[in-house]
Parts: C-alpha cells; sequence; structure tokens
C-alpha cells in the first residue's frame, strides 16, 4: 500500500511537468535554428538571437568558479577539521546556513552597495560573477563541509596513528574520501548562479 501510494504521489509530480515540457518543446522548438543560436539580439532582445548571452554566461560561471571554489571548500576544511568546536563555530555553521537561503535579490542589492558604491566599480562582468560567487559560497560550504564530516573518523585516526601529519591526513585521506560529495555541492552552486537573473540585473552588469 505504503509502495502505490508513493508511485501515485510520483505520477501526480511527474504529470503536470510532462504536460508542461511538451507543450514548450512543441511550441518552441521550431524556433531554435541556427540564426537564433549564433546571431546577437536586436530590439532589445525581441528579436534576435541568443549568442552573446550563451557566450557571457560561460564566462560569469568560470569567473564564478574561480572566487568561489577556493575560498569555499578551503572555509569547509578548516570549519571541518580545524576549528575549535563552541559556539562561535556553531554560530558561524548557523548564519552559513542561513545565508544559503537569502533570497538572491538581497545578494543583488548588496553587490551592488558594495562593490559599486564602497568600492566604486564599475559595471562590468567582474561584478556581477563576484555576487554571483557570494550567493554561491554559502552552498559550497556547507556541502562541502557536511561532505568532510561524513567521512568515517577512523580513517583519520588510523592516519595519524600511524604518524601521518594532520594536514596530509586532511588533504590525501580525508578530502579524496569527501570529493564526491563536495563536487556535487559545487555543481549545484554552479547551476543556481547560472539561473540567477536578479542579482545581474540589480548591479546592471548587462553587456550587450
Amino acid at each position: 500500500a505504503v509502495f502505490g501510494l508513493a508511485l501515485l504521489a510520483t505520477i501526480v509530480v511527474l504529470t503536470p511537468i510532462v504536460i508542461v515540457g511538451g507543450y514548450v518543446l512543441r511550441e518552441g522548438f521550431s524556433a531554435i535554428t541556427p540564426s537564433f543560436l549564433l546571431d546577437g539580439p536586436i530590439r532589445d532582445g525581441r528579436e534576435g538571437g541568443i549568442f552573446p548571452v550563451i557566450v557571457l554566461t560561460g564566462y560569469t560561471l568560470i569567473l564564478v568558479v574561480i572566487m568561489a571554489v577556493p575560498f569555499g571548500v578551503g572555509s569547509a576544511i578548516f570549519l571541518a577539521e580545524y576549528a575549535r568546536p563552541g559556539r562561535l563555530l556553531r554560530f558561524i555553521n548557523l548564519t552559513i546556513i542561513n545565508l544559503a537561503g537569502v533570497p538572491s535579490i538581497v545578494y543583488g542589492l548588496f553587490g551592488a552597495a558594495f562593490f559599486l558604491d564602497l568600492l566604486g566599480g564599475s559595471k562590468s562582468l567582474w561584478v556581477v560573477s563576484a555576487t554571483l560567487a557570494l550567493q554561491a559560497l554559502a552552498i559550497i560550504i556547507t556541502s562541502s563541509r557536511e561532505a568532510l564530516l561524513s567521512v568515517t573518523r577512523g580513517i583519520r585516526d588510523g592516519s595519524l596513528a600511524l604518524g601521518v601529519s594532520k594536514l596530509r591526513t586532511t588533504f590525501f585521506i580525508t578530502l579524496p574520501q569527501a570529493l564526491p560529495g563536495i563536487i556535487t555541492g559545487v555543481l549545484l552552486a554552479i547551476s543556481r548562479a547560472a539561473g540567477e537573473t536578479a542579482p545581474v540585473i540589480v548591479v546592471g552588469a548587462i553587456i550587450a
């Protein structure tokens, strides 16, 4: 009975998705032409193609990865392996988790105030990339920290008992074990950054 109810719930959830997806493919597939994919937009995007948008999205994601991934994974390693347990650590972890749920429009407003007003930057690709990187940081740190904490404690203890240093244990034993979870978190953060429009509009870094 439980299996049947679960199957029924799955069908109920997937049916609207299949209907909407089929309608979009049927009505929109004819509009996907070589000129639509390779030309630039005209008349404020009402006509023309999407090629510049694809290129700029790729550049933006590359910058987001460069800015967010090293700092996010490094912060997760420190919080999971080296930070001293206590109230401050619990407060930091709670704050990072809450930042992962902040709406994207808030990050856009913060990016505009910090990078444009406070730092005096100009509307450019690096500004919107930095804003999206700040948004991705919370997801990367949270997922990477959970992946590191999921590694069995005995693996660390066994390495340390054999005389391996804490640093080598972290980077050559613990980190490879947690790498699948870290990669999953990074992909989720980058995919969310790729789909965000509010920070881009608020910061004003729309480059035609």
